[in-house]
């Protein structure tokens, strides 16, 4: 399965506790394949849901615990399923990607 995080930038994450990259990490063992984007990078375009979204691979180091791919523009419905996994505050921005997602749902 292509799993699709929209969620913070990665370098904000706080490796320990984060509930997001226990996600990915629990994802990726199981064989699924991660792709990661930010809420800015779900658009609307040529009538659909897309994002501008890189495949993410969680590695075991504490540090450089992750590796993005080349920036991908994907169609949502494309992915077997979409994490919104941002923290607050939950703005226009929050708002108008909820949007879209209903949207893609619906494509």
């Amino acid at each position: 399965m292509d799993l699709l995080f929209i969620a913070d930038p990665l370098d904000t994450f706080k490796v320990s506790k984060d509930s997001t990259l226990a996600m990915m990490r629990v994802a990726q063992a199981a064989g699924h394949r991660l792709w990661f984007c930010q809420s800015r990078h779900v658009l609307w375009r040529s009538n659909a849901v897309v994002a501008d979204c890189q495949p993410l691979v969680i590695k075991p180091s504490s540090t450089a615990w992750y590796e993005l791919g080349a920036i991908q523009d994907r169609a949502l419905n494309s992915f077997s399923a979409v994490l919104m996994r941002t923290d607050p505050p939950f703005d226009i921005e929050y708002l108008n990607t909820t949007w879209m997602l209903s949207a893609a749902v619906r494509q």
